[in-house]
């Protein structure tokens, strides 16, 4: 009766020793099997977060089969507690033991969203972009024009506890009243600007920065970058140019930039002033007229009238030569090489040729013709 009491027992634990051992071979065959992850995606760990919340997640995002599964994996390896918070990338088709060497290792600080805050002409714009996991590569999400709240599209993203890198764009020929005014508005920063730049001051590029940052930090680097970069290209400036100091070179960059957006155009429109001064002829660009008229606020929105040509204030470049006294925007590190460094050339006239440019004349009755055919095209 003993014995075969004992023998019972001794199966019993034969079977159990044999069944523990078929589910550690079944675990680890299990744990190394390809996942049902279609496609790879971003999966982010919280600060002290559990590991049957990682897995019970993992499971919801079809990362792995079985979160119970996974947990025993976990343990088995010894990495249950080893799991780091931080921002993932998990590949398609990872195994769970793959899984698990992904998420035991430092999270990483890369991001999955960057949202550009541009300063434009016509207001603000935000575009969102999201990096495609494994790939890198990073797809537009949404385009949209600033309004007093963030689309629920923006909110979700924010509240997604997930890497995201921010930039601001400020594009060139801005005034810094409406840099100040745009900034002032934007979202993701805090504070206000103490006081508004001096014209040409504030330099027109793109600044990461983080959620949360002084608007009065941002003008200040702004203001330090632009010093910078017009320290550089004084040096670097050609005898051409008819600029006797920094300063000046600021003025007639600000009147190139808002004369043409186009890189290839700007030394040549620089030769234009450039010939005008040292002639001491009347630059008549028109841009300094509507800097007169608006005091760099709000844009113009029209063609000039013929009795705003002839208003006398000082930045009417028809009615007196020479350079304005101020800068009438915020010109770009191009504009100020092509002021300080303009082409050798003959003209003294230029005018839209309705393609975005414009075409260039060195003398009036070419010119002439040249406003004639653009007056076909209005």
């Amino acid at each position: 009766m003993i014995r075969t009491l004992l023998g019972a027992l001794f199966a019993l634990f034969t079977l159990g020793i044999l069944a523990v051992a078929g589910g550690i071979i079944l675990l680890g065959y299990s744990s190394n099997q390809a996942g049902p992850l279609d496609e790879p995606i971003f999966f982010t760990i919280e600060r002290n977060e559990s590991l049957s919340s990682i897995a019970e997640r993992l499971e919801e995002k079809r990362a792995i089969k079985s979160s119970l599964l996974f947990q025993a994996g976990a343990y088995t390896k010894g990495e249950n507690t080893k799991f780091r918070y931080g921002n993932f990338e998990i590949p398609n088709r990872s195994s769970p033991n793959e899984i698990i060497s992904i998420l035991t290792k430092t999270g990483s600080a890369d991001d999955r969203y960057r949202i550009q805050t541009i300063l434009a002409n016509s207001g603000i714009m935000l575009r969102i972009r999201e990096r495609q996991p494994i790939s890198q590569e990073y797809t537009v999400l949404l385009n949209i024009n600033w309004g007093e709240e963030l689309p629920n599209e923006v909110q979700d993203i924010l509240n997604a506890s997930t890497a995201i890198k921010y930039s601001l764009t400020v594009v060139e020929g801005l005034t810094s009243w409406q840099v100040i005014t745009h900034l002032n508005a934007a979202p993701f920063f805090q504070g206000e600007i103490e006081a508004t730049p001096s014209e040409g001051a504030l330099a027109p590029s793109t600044y990461p920065f983080k959620s949360g940052t002084s608007r009065q930090s941002i003008i200040n680097v702004m203001q330090e970058t632009q010093v910078k970069i017009l320290n550089e290209e004084w040096q670097n400036r050609s005898d051409e140019s008819p600029v006797s100091s920094p300063e000046e070179a600021v003025i007639l960059a600000s009147i190139i930039e808002k004369e043409t957006g186009r890189d290839e155009e700007r030394e040549i429109i620089a030769s234009v002033f450039a010939n005008r001064l040292k002639n001491d002829w009347p630059l008549q660009a028109d841009p300094t007229i509507v800097y007169g008229l608006t005091e760099g606020k709000e844009p113009l929105g029209r063609g000039l009238r013929k009795s705003e040509l002839a208003k006398d204030t000082p930045f009417n470049s028809y009615i007196h030569k020479g350079l304005p006294p101020t800068p009438i925007a915020n010109p770009s590190r191009a504009s100020i090489r092509a002021a300080l460094n303009p082409n050798n050339s003959e003209y003294y006239f230029f005018v839209a040729d309705g393609s975005g440019g414009h075409k260039f004349a060195s003398t009036y009755a070419e010119h002439q013709q040249n406003v004639r055919e653009w007056r076909k095209l209005e």
